[in-house]
């Protein structure tokens, strides 16, 4: 035999192992049969203590045929387990003889104080001094059966102990041999072994190296056909890494664009949302597939002299984020007519729908610190502003047409009013002239009894007429205001110019974004402010007016007007029967936008209006976000 063989030496091996395996588990064998017989007797030894409760507990009652043949049947089987050959034969193998000596006890006291009991209340009248008696020994015989048990399982546990020695010498033959072994054969078998298998898992990790050739005759074989593969395999391998590491690149890119523009389809085509939520959404899948520190979109407004900001966190204003902004404001930004490249590490990209120059709005990027702008990521935002332009303009053609068929039918109303109401309120001041007239001729004739109060009823009847006419025309005025040029933040804004151009100071505060209106709510939101804020440069006295919008946690707008005015008395405010007007429409329009309108005095002074109402358009999930703040 070749010992130096790998297969002689695995053989040798082998065989010493097994011998000591076989040489374990006989000896295991053996004294398992020598303690198969001690978990029953265990067990049967167990029972004497029921049997003797049970005897002791059937003694106890009065004797009838049935209770002796019971006594009789429990006397049998007492017997039958105190006898039992499993426990005869486990006490003879017990070593220690302790188990032989508590069973002869228990013979000893079962023959002598135990069955002459029994006996007596099976056989003689005195059964009553019979059941006493085996009562009061009831107990040491349970004891002393006790005993029996805690002895057999000493023993018990005495033979497991043996075998366990037995095994642990076998395990320490076992291991005593396999060290010696593995000592023997390490230097020849396993340190070759260890080299190839290092060299084969620097193969799978792509570093192609050879390995020096020891070892036994199979394993130098081995070595020598794995040293020739890895050279042929080296050239090869680093020929093939180059391709696939240029064709994984365009894929991954290839499928980033295809996973990007598949999410912006997905969310832009959710009408269920609001618009300005799906943008948010896009620009935070942008960041995230184009590793972007920030992305922003500004919408334009119809004369590209402002734009509102929008980034994945929600509306913001543009001096919240100076990192993306410039700082010329908003006409700067969107006078560019190109894309303008990384300037200060921003990027910008204009949002057209097609060639021609109908700018949108623009989309802002700022690259992470060190980051260039690559050929794919000015291509997908390239893409990403024509989707973007394209789901803008198609919603501002929506938008737009609602809003037409809501302002035709205003300016429809405003010309029946001007043709009918209006015409006829300019007529009446000329019939009150021609009246005033004829009474100045007819005073001296006393034709009129009390030309005095005849005066100050036209008087004021030409007051009634005068305001009348002016209310007209303000309402038709009114009817004209159109959402469709701005936002509603922006026409907020201008609203509120006016009145600070009259001499009201305004302080407004709007948090409401303007995608959470429609057009009808947009409308009639204007007019409440406006009436609200005509009420207090009219009738308020007051010095400054502060307007609060914004949007709480159940989803409800609320609108908050307050002035530092007179105040007013709450019997005094007009009913719908009331010529006052302005109230009851400003009641009217929160009834239309199915919230409520409450007037109040506001400590220490002025006025408080509050409207609330749930707009119809606006997704619960949807957090607020500050829209506009101006002072």
């Amino acid at each position: 035999m070749d010992l130096k063989s790998l297969r002689a030496r695995f053989s040798i091996l082998f065989g010493v192992a097994l011998a000591l395996v076989l040489t374990g588990l006989g000896g295991t064998l053996g004294l398992a049969v020598l303690n198969r017989s001690s978990a029953p007797a265990i067990n049967i030894s167990g029972t004497l203590r029921m049997q003797i409760y049970r005897l002791d507990a059937a003694m106890l009652h009065p004797r009838t045929p049935a209770r002796r043949r019971a006594v009789q049947a429990l006397l049998t089987k007492m017997e039958n387990t105190l006898y039992s050959p499993v426990i005869r034969h486990s006490v003879a193998n017990d070593f220690s003889g302790d188990s032989k000596r508590n069973y002869l006890a228990l013979l000893n006291r079962w023959h002598k104080k135990g069955k002459p009991g029994v006996q007596g209340y099976l056989d003689t009248s005195a059964w009553k001094q019979a059941s006493r008696r085996f009562d009061a020994q009831a107990a040491p015989l349970m004891s002393t059966a006790n005993e029996l048990v805690q002895a057999l399982q000493y023993s018990a546990t005495a033979r497991n102990r043996l075998v366990l020695w037995i095994l642990v010498a076998a395990l320490l033959l076992l291991t005593s041999g396999a060290l010696l072994f593995i000592t023997l054969l390490r230097r020849q078998i396993l340190t070759p072994l260890q080299h190839l298998l290092y060299a084969i898992a620097a193969t799978k990790a792509g570093h192609m190296t050879t390995i020096n050739e020891s070892g036994a005759s199979e394993i130098r074989l081995l070595i020598q056909q794995f040293n020739r593969m890895i050279s042929l395999l080296s050239a090869r391998h680093r020929q093939l890494e180059a391709e696939v590491e240029a064709r994984t690149r365009d894929l991954t890119r290839q499928n980033r664009l295809l996973n990007l523009l598949y999410g912006v389809e997905r969310i832009l085509s959710d009408r269920d949302k609001p618009r300005m939520t799906n943008y948010q959404q896009t620009l935070q899948l942008t960041e995230r597939m184009l590793c972007l520190e920030r992305v922003m979109l500004c919408l334009a407004n119809a004369k590209r002299d402002h734009a509102v900001p929008t980034t994945p966190g929600g509306r913001e204003s543009p001096g919240s984020i100076p990192q993306l902004c410039s700082p010329n404001g908003c006409k700067h930004c969107l006078a560019e007519t190109a894309n303008v490249g990384p300037e200060n590490g921003t990027s910008t990209f204009n949002i057209k729908v097609g060639d021609r120059n109908n700018q949108l709005g623009i989309l802002k990027v700022r690259l992470q610190a060190g980051q260039n702008l690559n050929e794919f990521q000015r291509t997908t935002l390239e893409t990403l502003a024509v989707r973007l332009g394209a789901d803008i303009a198609s919603s501002r053609r929506e938008t737009i047409a609602r809003e037409q068929e809501l302002l035709e039918e205003r300016i429809a109303v405003g010309r029946d009013l001007h043709d009918s109401l209006a015409q006829t309120l300019a007529y009446l001041p000329i019939q009150t002239l021609r009246l005033r007239r004829a009474l100045t001729r007819s005073t001296a004739k006393s034709g009129i009894k009390d030309p005095r109060l005849a005066r100050d009823a036209i008087k004021e009847l030409d007051r009634a007429i005068t305001t009348a006419t002016y209310q007209i025309r303000e309402l038709i005025t009114v009817f004209r205001i159109s959402p469709a040029d701005d936002d509603f933040s922006i026409s907020l804004q201008r609203l509120c110019d006016k009145f600070v151009a009259n001499g009201l100071a305004v302080s407004l505060i709007n948090e409401v974004p303007d995608d959470m209106l429609n057009a009808n709510e947009h409308v009639h939101l204007l007019h409440i402010v406006h009436e609200a804020l005509s009420n207090v440069a009219r009738h308020a006295a007051a010095e400054h007016a502060k307007l609060f919008i914004r949007l709480d946690a159940k989803g409800e707008i609320i609108l908050s007007a307050e002035d530092d005015g007179c105040g007013f008395d709450p019997a005094e405010i007009p009913g719908e029967n009331s010529r006052h007007f302005g109230l009851v429409v400003m009641r009217e329009r929160a009834s239309t936008l199915g919230g409520g309108l409450v007037i109040e005095n506001n400590e220490p002074h002025g006025t408080r209006v509050l409207l609330r109402f749930r707009p119809r358009g606006h997704a619960t999930n949807t957090p607020p976000s500050p829209a506009a703040s101006y002072v």
